[in-house]
């Protein structure tokens, strides 16, 4: 993008204009993420800051536009997503949709309120044309790959798919569901936002007044084997994936954690038994985005032998594979923002993974409340590759 859509936004009169233009660039970078909010960067002519997070990186947009507009511009977002435009100390979330070229897209919005009466607004963009993955195009292992496989046709268990938000959690999720999913496989599930309906599955809104875990008690008398909970956020939720996997079903979730491992205090947290963690967590797998390389541009990468030795131990490198590494960019892959080159040679992002497999072995150190450590020794003892291999 070159900076004639930034200079749209800085000619924009009205807030309705402006917002649609910073929501127009945002589908434009390919961003993951909107930030509007102070700034307070000392000596700045600027209070407020517009930024964009784009390949995992927030980006920075000239914002002097915001001088005059930031109230009007906030209120605007609070209007598209349904607040209280009113309220300005306590924060809201809300959520729009828009149509950009035959496509839905989906905005969850939050405001928050900030210092110097300066609210924070953060836009998390869903797009419904994101490409779709199949589980087994996902860069794995293939003894990983064979593992996850086996785990999402148990008959009955917790499987957690973990990692911070904006990692690839749902793209993940809806590639084990198509996975699943057919004429003879009743699956039901409870999202907040139902981001893509899925043939043979029966999708469920989480509202203001439906929660995940009022539907999680509703899924007892829905006859399903696989139950998607979109978020094990509390303890009511965490209590009603338990109940699920204890009475015969398939429970896949996620959670924000750091790793794989982290799954299992994260539900002690929310009051789930060592016990009860150990008769039903299956399994669970952690996930980040990271860079992927420009196709048109990438060059091939020599690395030396020593590197290699370290490397085949982990992940085997057949005979004749070519290593490539990042380009000097291109017209496919240079991105702009004020006339800077702020991504070059990068086009999009791959997730890696990190799978911790709980077997009996494993299951009995959970009931015994042994350490994280402890757990982590023998799961890669077991051959478990951590995210950073």
């Amino acid at each position: 993008m070159n900076s004639r859509a930034i200079n749209t936004i800085n000619k924009a009169d009205h807030a309705p204009e402006i917002v649609e233009n910073i929501l127009k660039i945002a589908l434009q970078l390919n961003a993951s993420d909107i930030h509007i909010g102070g700034n307070n960067v000392a000596n700045s002519q600027n209070p407020y800051l517009l930024r964009y997070r784009v390949n995992g990186r927030l980006q920075e947009v000239d914002s002097k536009f915001l001088t005059a507009t930031f109230t009007e511009v906030i209120a605007r977002i609070k209007i598209l997503s349904k607040m209280d435009i009113t309220a300005h100390a306590i924060p809201q979330d809300g959520k729009f949709n828009i149509q950009a070229n035959g496509e839905n897209i989906n905005f969850r919005v939050n405001v928050a309120p900030g210092i110097n009466n300066i609210e924070e607004v953060c836009m998390r963009i869903n797009r419904s044309k994101t490409k779709e993955i199949a589980l087994q195009d996902m860069l794995m292992t293939e003894a990983m790959r064979e593992q996850v496989d086996q785990l999402i046709h148990q008959k009955s268990g917790i499987f957690i798919i973990n990692g911070p938000a904006g990692q690839g959690k749902t793209t993940t999720i809806y590639a084990i569901l198509k996975e699943l999913a057919g004429p003879n496989t009743k699956i039901v599930t409870a999202e907040d936002p139902v981001e893509k309906e899925l043939p043979y599955i029966t999708h469920n809104q989480i509202t203001n007044k439906v929660t995940f875990a009022d539907l999680g008690r509703s899924f007892m008398r829905q006859d399903a084997e696989v139950i998607f909970i979109g978020e094990i956020r509390d303890e009511d939720s965490a209590f009603s994936a338990q109940q699920l996997a204890q009475t015969g079903h398939l429970v896949l979730t996620t959670i924000h954690t750091r790793d794989s491992i982290g799954v299992i205090g994260r539900l002690e947290a929310f009051s789930i038994d060592p016990n009860s963690i150990a008769s039903t967590l299956i399994g669970s797998l952690a996930q980040r985005l990271v860079p992927a390389l420009c196709q048109k541009c990438k060059v091939v990468d020599a690395l030396p032998q020593d590197v290699l030795d370290k490397i085949n131990p982990i992940l085997p490198i057949p005979e004749g594979v070519e290593l490539f590494k990042k380009g000097p960019g291109c017209q496919h892959c240079n991105q702009y923002l004020n006339q800077q080159v702020v991504s070059s040679g990068i086009k999009g992002s791959l997730p890696i993974f990190e799978l911790f497999v709980v077997d009996d072995e494993i299951a009995e150190m959970i009931n015994q409340r042994k350490s994280k450590v402890d757990i982590a020794h023998l799961a890669r003892s077991k051959g478990m590759l951590s995210l950073s291999q």
